[in-house]
Formats: structure tokens, sequence, C-alpha cells
């Protein structure tokens, strides 16, 4: 076993308290903003004692902006909680948190063609949403859309 397997384990009993919340805002068809928050409180377990794998915290932001006609503009922050997780060989242990930040655009160039562009992890952070299996660093894609 390389470590990056996962053990199913199995909880009869879990009560958990979320608290969630969203904000938006839209200027026209122009420029929208989007941030939500949740926070889970786990607890009450029959078997184990932390919720393995699950994320507690998670904050988001997103803004799309339309400049131009044709251009969008569009900008993503995340952050997640540290999960636990446990293993063979160690005690439980909670990963570290994770933040994000992408960017991204698309262009219209004819009547049914598109090109965009997105950049993500731009703080090329190094965190793991699940133990020993990190996000991918800094990275760039691009593409073409044809719509029919």
């Amino acid at each position: 076993m390389d470590g990056k397997s996962f053990n199913i384990i199995y909880e009869s009993t879990m009560n958990a308290l979320k608290i969630a919340g969203e904000f938006g805002y839209i200027v026209q068809d122009n420029w929208s903003v989007l941030a939500s928050a949740s926070f889970t409180q786990f607890n009450a377990f029959s078997v184990n004692n932390y919720a393995w794998g699950l994320i507690p915290v998670e904050i988001t932001g997103t803004s799309i902006w339309k400049p131009l006609k044709g251009l969008q503009l569009k900008a993503d922050l995340f952050y997640l909680g540290g999960s636990m997780y446990k293993t063979v060989t160690t005690p439980p242990t909670r990963l570290s948190p994770g933040l994000d930040f992408n960017i991204g655009g698309e262009f219209d160039i004819g009547q049914n063609w598109r090109i965009w562009l997105q950049m993500n992890n731009l703080f090329n952070n190094t965190y793991q949403r699940w133990n020993q299996y990190p996000v991918f660093g800094f990275n760039v894609m691009a593409g073409v859309v044809y719509s029919f």
C-alpha cells in the first residue's frame, strides 16, 4: 500500500450543526459578487471521536466582471478549514487549512466561438483536501469553445 487508500469507517450516529450564509450583490449584468461561509460542528459520535475527512469550515468568494461586451473576467477565493484524519501509525491529526485564489476570463471571438484562460492556485499554496492528496500548485489552463 502506498498510503493513499481510504478506509471506510462506519459511524452509526453523529450529530452535525451547520451554520451557513450567503451574500450576493449584482450590478445590472456587468458585475456580481458572491460570498458564502459554512461552519459545521460535528458531535455525539457513537463509535469514533471525530468526523474523519469532513471539512468544518468553508469560506468562498467569487466576483464576475464584464467590462466589455463579449469579455468576462472572474476571480475566486477559497478557504478550507483542515479536516481530521488518522493513519495506522499516527494519532488523530488535523490537516492544515487551505487557501486558494483563481482568476480567469472568457472572450467571444465570433458568433459561436469563445476562448478562455484560467489560472488556478495563484498563491501556489500546498494543502490537502484529504490526507496524502495534495492539490496542484499554480497551474494554467486555456481552451476554445464552439457552441452549436
